[in-house]
């Protein structure tokens, strides 16, 4: 090697010694600090052991409903395979059994607050909150006709929307899905019978069936209805887009819906008598689906919205109800809500919290 060649080389040398220096000393010190580390932790007391029994432990209390006036929480009680109905009123004192058994596996309120819906497999069962008497069964379930309960009627006091399917009279016949309201007696009144599968309602502020929602081959078809019963086809949801009519229009008689058609997420929309979607709300983080939309007890319109992902939000949809919300977050900081609204003087809440240090909500 020329001395030019030596001279050059040297100063590379150096640097080579001075980085491998470093790295030497780098390692050392995470070394020393992982050692810290697992003293520290191997210092700690150790965490409890739960029996995997802990962790299946059933609810002893669900399906717990506030009255739409806000007066009284109902709720059933599970001990074993039996089940209960109790209710208390908001104003507070002691619970009170209204039912000792019952096969139900949810429970709805009428919206004139008058009667506990008790649904289980194979009934609907009407039970007068007052303890009076009239108490009965509403509608059989299943069965055959594979009827089910859609929703509680969201404008009439005491009443529920039930769809059946009716079997073929003949192999050469086709069968036929109706939809009924029926009320708290049993009396059945047909609002729609179609050779199509309906999927989906809404009712206009005054009650009557406005719109209805169909699977028609592989899509979801929104159609009007009008005043003779007609059907007039106003969106079509194809593949896997989703379209889900709330149960009230707005009160200028326009379709709300839950849909991800205008985009990836699922949103509320306002659909337009030129049939035009229009966005009323969405995640403000731009992340989630809307999860769920807290319907007013009164009129049936949204009130409180849900969105949940990596956290979870709520959000009041007017400003009184916004506010509301926002005090109740701050009470429950980094809780999953769940919120029911009475409505009338001096009605009350109900505030459902799940989080990671609850068993359940």
């Amino acid at each position: 090697m020329s001395t030019l060649s030596k001279w050059l080389a040297a100063p590379c040398a150096l640097v080579l010694a001075l980085a491998s220096g470093t790295v030497r000393a780098d390692e050392a010190a995470d070394a020393a600090a992982l050692h810290r580390a697992v003293a520290i932790e191997q210092a700690r007391a150790p965490a409890p052991r739960f029996p995997r029994s802990a962790f299946l432990v059933d609810r002893v209390i669900d399906s717990v409903s506030l009255s739409p006036d806000g007066r009284s929480v109902a709720w059933l009680r599970v001990q074993g395979n039996q089940r209960s109905v109790w209710l208390q009123s908001t104003a507070g004192g002691a619970a009170r059994q209204l039912l000792s058994r019952t096969e139900a596996r949810q429970l709805y309120w009428s919206r004139d607050s008058r009667w506990l819906l008790l649904e289980s497999p194979r009934q609907l069962f009407a039970l007068a909150a007052a303890g009076q008497g009239g108490s009965g069964i509403v509608t059989a379930l299943g069965g055959g006709e594979r009827r089910e309960v859609r929703a509680v009627d969201p404008l009439q006091g005491a009443a529920v929307i039930v769809s059946e399917q009716v079997p073929a009279a003949s192999p050469a016949s086709a069968k036929t899905w109706r939809l009924l309201r029926v009320d708290i007696h049993g009396k059945r009144s047909v609002l729609h019978e179609d050779a199509d599968e309906l999927a989906g309602f809404a009712f206009d502020p005054q009650g009557r069936l406005a719109f209805l929602e169909r699977v028609e081959h592989e899509d979801l078809v929104i159609h009007r209805v009008d005043a003779d019963g007609g059907l007039h086809e106003v969106l079509r949801c194809v593949q896997l887009q989703r379209c889900s009519l709330l149960p009230v229009t707005a009160p200028d008689g326009e379709l709300l819906l839950r849909t991800d058609r205008g985009g990836s997420l699922l949103d509320l929309a306002r659909l337009d008598a030129q049939g035009t979607l229009h966005t009323l709300l969405t995640d403000p983080a731009g992340k989630a689906d809307l999860d769920a939309l807290l319907l007013d007890p009164v009129d049936g319109q949204p009130l409180i919205a849900s969105w949940r992902s990596s956290t979870s939000a709520q959000r009041g949809l007017d400003a009184q109800t916004q506010q509301a919300v926002e005090a109740i977050t701050r009470h429950f900081p980094q809780r999953d809500l769940d919120i029911q609204v009475g409505r009338g003087a001096q009605a009350a809440w109900l505030v459902g919290e799940r989080g990671p240090t609850l068993q359940a909500g």
